[in-house]
């Protein structure tokens, strides 16, 4: 809105300088055919002028109306992907609630690491909520990277439940370490 108040009040201002020149030119100086003449390639000039301006003022209008555009269609390409995300962060916590419950019989370190990943996934609640949306390049960058961590906490959620599931059994399981220098 403050750009297209901005082309208006420009061309306002230009209309009028022209009407101020206008009537100096038609004011000033002696009446003669040569001053007509001369008067007359100086109001084409000035027309022209103008006609100039008014073709950047509808250049600028169209580029105000395409930024407008792909604003929106970040701003959807955002939410549809907050929606995505949330779905992913609720499956999450449904599986470490899950597991919490299961733990009860499990040792220390196993709870940490549950304890780990929980706090992991609020931290990704509150990254979505502060994201501000600037560009498309850094929306992009912050999806991959927020697809990462909450795939990534799932596919340790999905390792640890594994692992439970194979020491109730009493099976042969080899550990594969989580890394949780990832979570600081």
């Amino acid at each position: 809105m403050k750009v297209k108040n901005t082309i208006k009040a420009n061309y306002f201002a230009r209309f009028g300088i022209f009407l101020f020149v206008l009537f100096l030119i038609s004011s000033c100086g002696p009446s003669g055919s040569s001053v007509d003449i001369a008067s007359d390639v100086e109001k084409d000039e000035i027309i022209d002028t103008i006609e100039t301006v008014e073709l950047k003022d509808e250049k600028s209008d169209k580029s105000s109306h395409k930024k407008e555009k792909e604003t929106n269609e970040n701003e959807d390409d955002f939410s549809d992907f907050k929606k995505e995300i949330e779905k992913k962060i609720s499956s999450n916590e449904s599986k470490l609630k899950s597991m919490m419950k299961k733990s009860k019989k499990e040792s220390s370190s196993f709870i940490e690491k549950l304890n780990l990943l929980e706090k992991e996934n609020e931290n990704l609640k509150t990254e979505i909520e502060e994201f501000e949306l600037t560009s498309a390049s850094k929306l992009e960058k912050f999806k991959i990277k927020m697809f990462n961590k909450v795939d990534r906490i799932s596919l340790d959620l999905d390792q640890m439940n594994f692992q439970e599931k194979a020491a109730t059994e009493n099976t042969k399981v080899i550990p594969m370490p989580i890394d949780t220098s990832k979570f600081k």
